[in-house]
């Protein structure tokens, strides 16, 4: 047993403290499986949460928002803010399927008066299906998306 525990890496060590201090000597360029398979498989929510805000990635909060529901919450924010921000570091794909099934509606809000195209934000008001806001959306609006908002 104490052979056992003296040849493994400490990331794999039974104890999450253990693991939890092994995670801060981890590397985020040369241990990325490792980091990324502790953040989506580790027993310990503790010890995935540090993960992920060790590599703060986008999309490995996206994978963990869609499975884990313990930090589910968490990375909702994450994923939130940057939909919101317009990050480059989230992939066009994610930010697409975040807005068109999970995205709560004040998110949706927010992002159909953020810098989008027409089409798109005409697509989030009639899906909101808010009066007063497709009311300011055709008065601040410009034309085209007025001509796309009167259907």
């Amino acid at each position: 047993m104490i052979f056992k525990n003296l040849f493994t890496p400490k990331w794999k060590h039974p104890k999450t403290q253990v693991r939890l201090a092994a995670v801060d000597k981890l590397d985020t360029s040369k241990d990325a499986d490792v980091l990324q398979t502790l953040a989506l498989e580790d027993d310990s929510s503790q010890l995935r949460k540090k993960v992920l805000d060790k590599m703060n990635d986008l999309s490995l909060w996206w994978k963990v928002y869609k499975h884990d529901q313990e930090l589910k919450e968490l990375a909702e924010q994450h994923i939130s803010q940057a939909v919101l921000s317009g990050s480059n570091s989230l992939s066009q794909e994610i930010r697409d399927e975040y807005i068109d099934r999970y995205a709560p509606a004040k998110t949706l809000e927010k992002v159909a008066f953020s810098d989008i195209a027409n089409e798109q934000k005409a697509k989030l008001l009639k899906r909101l299906a808010n009066a007063k806001l497709i009311e300011k959306a055709f008065k601040e609006g410009g034309e085209p998306l007025q001509v796309q908002l009167l259907p």
